[in-house]
């Protein structure tokens, strides 16, 4: 410990199974709390961190500014459900560079964990991989779990909002219907905006969403050119999950509603 208070940046520190006991834990956090340790990576899982270490992990990790990487998988202490929802917090904050956390297996990660982490991520801009594999909530997929992660992946509550809509996560929950598996897939692209495009294309102006057109055919004529190709702007190479021709939907659809206007 004593060569770890003696740096201010270290690439990564892994702490691999072992014996320490949570007050060993506490001791331990509390030492690198005071080193000022700005850490990139940091792997401490199948260990045994209670509520108060976890604490401690948490406000130790939240004054970090370059951690990229966390591991908290297999903790073998029963860290209680409102624990693991502060660290919500955390991925709220505009400082979290944080882009892939391991919490697999970790026990008390229920329902109402999920949701405060699906709340908190909504405008995260650096989370791509959250592991939560064999943790203890319902499938998502048949409780309140699947509105939320929906919503967070594509609010589809008007077209500004499906816009803001987490772009980023790559992986979350599991046991998730196709067609949030389809959004994880979208939030792939490096190109963020035309995931964005993708997604409004999708889900406000596909065949069955025909009343949203409406918006376009009110436009001023200069704008629709500009509207225009905005909607057929071409794909990436290498596009990775559903795409929608917006060109061809913005002829049909726009023909559909003159033909039911004459």
């Amino acid at each position: 410990m004593s060569n770890m208070r003696r740096q201010s940046h270290v690439i990564n520190s892994r702490i691999p199974s072992n014996r320490i006991t949570p007050r060993g834990w506490l001791a331990l956090l509390t030492s690198l709390q005071d080193s000022n340790l700005d850490l990139e990576e940091l792997y401490i899982g199948s260990n045994s961190i209670d509520n108060e270490g976890m604490q401690l992990l948490i406000r130790l990790i939240s004054s970090m500014s370059s951690l990229k990487r966390l591991e908290l998988s297999q903790n073998g202490e029963p860290v209680t459900s409102v624990v693991w929802q502060s660290l919500s917090g955390f991925f709220q904050s505009p400082n979290c560079t944080l882009e892939h956390i391991d919490m697999c297996y970790s026990i008390n990660v229920d329902n109402d964990v999920v949701v405060a982490y699906a709340n908190a991520l909504a405008h995260n801009k650096t989370l791509k991989w959250f592991d939560l594999f064999q943790c203890n909530f319902i499938r998502a997929s048949e409780n309140n779990v699947l509105e939320v992660v929906s919503t967070l992946l594509c609010n589809k509550s008007s077209i500004m909002n499906t816009y803001n809509s987490n772009r980023t996560l790559h992986r979350f929950c599991e046991y998730l219907p196709d067609e949030q598996e389809s959004y994880l897939k979208l939030n792939r692209n490096e190109d963020k905006v035309e995931v964005s495009r993708q997604k409004i294309l999708q889900i406000h102006f596909s065949d069955d969403a025909t009343s949203n057109i409406q918006e376009f055919l009110d436009i001023e004529l200069e704008v629709i050119p500009t509207t225009i190709a905005w909607m057929g702007k071409p794909l990436p190479i290498g596009w990775r999950g559903t795409k929608v021709s917006g060109l061809s939907t913005y002829y049909v659809q726009s023909y559909e509603e003159v033909a039911r206007l004459v």
